[in-house]
């Protein structure tokens, strides 16, 4: 009897040690599967890296020899071609122009001049000549032959004692009208020329009243040409800020 208790012990204690085993076994197993998978994972985040690293590299080298390329041809071009089309130097801040503001200084008038032409402020404020530009007896003066972009606002203003006055003057005629031209004086031909003309109708009404006209266009001007503005009534002619009334022109 006690022989077989025994055996049966035997056998259970077998068993039990067979279960550990098998236990251990598949722990052991899953444990190795985790490794492996951590070290797929770690492999695979290296390699991404690597590679982003890469691309960011080859398309860095590839930007900066782009930007070398296109520095390269701009400058190719300012050097060769674009002084050959243009007849003159690629940096447009060279060409001759010229901005000038209104103003009530008195200036003195040679013999092609005319007592409504504008008076003009050629330095202080706003107003600038540079590059060969010249102002001389209300007058703007070319220095380079070539197309130019001409331009001149006045804005005339009127009170309302004037205007009732000026109606008055003018008995049943309601309509007043007040003219701004842009003329050129050239040496080919001996007449002054008038290159744009506007003008608006005044003094419909009984009270203060201003009005602007602005004039501009392209034109192809002469090496000594001149170019002057003038209004039909000097005395209306508004001065008083420089955004008002200028005049300029430059060269294309």
């Amino acid at each position: 009897m006690e022989s077989t208790v025994e055996i049966l012990q035997e056998e259970g204690q077998g068993r039990v040690r067979n279960q550990s085993c098998r236990i251990k076994a598949r722990e052991d197993l899953v444990l190795r599967k985790v490794q492996l998978a951590i070290a797929c994972s770690l492999f695979c985040v290296c390699a991404l890296a690597l590679l982003t690293a890469y691309v960011l590299i080859g398309n860095l080298r590839s930007a900066r020899e782009a930007d070398f390329t296109i520095q390269v041809q701009n400058k190719s071009l300012s050097d060769s071609i674009l002084p050959q089309a243009a007849g003159w130097t690629a940096r447009g801040n060279e060409k001759p122009r010229a901005h000038l503001t209104g103003t009530n200084k008195q200036d003195s008038l040679d013999v092609t001049g005319a007592p409504q032409a504008v008076q003009w402020e050629d330095h202080r404020g706003l107003a600038f000549i540079k590059n060969g530009m010249k102002y001389e007896n209300r007058s703007l003066k070319i220095p380079k032959s070539g197309d130019y972009y001409i331009y001149a606002q006045v804005t005339f203003r009127e009170s309302a004692v004037a205007c009732t006055e000026a109606y008055v003057e003018k008995k049943n005629k309601k309509l007043d009208y007040i003219t701004q031209v842009i003329i050129r004086f050239t040496a080919s031909y001996p007449e002054p020329e008038l290159l744009v003309s506007g003008s608006k109708t005044l003094c419909e009404m009984k009270n203060d009243w201003y009005t602007s006209i602005y004039l501009g266009g392209v034109f192809n001007m002469e090496q000594g040409d001149r170019l002057m503005v003038n209004v039909s009534d000097i005395t209306r002619v508004d001065v008083t800020q420089e955004q008002k009334t200028y005049f300029g022109a430059f060269l294309l």
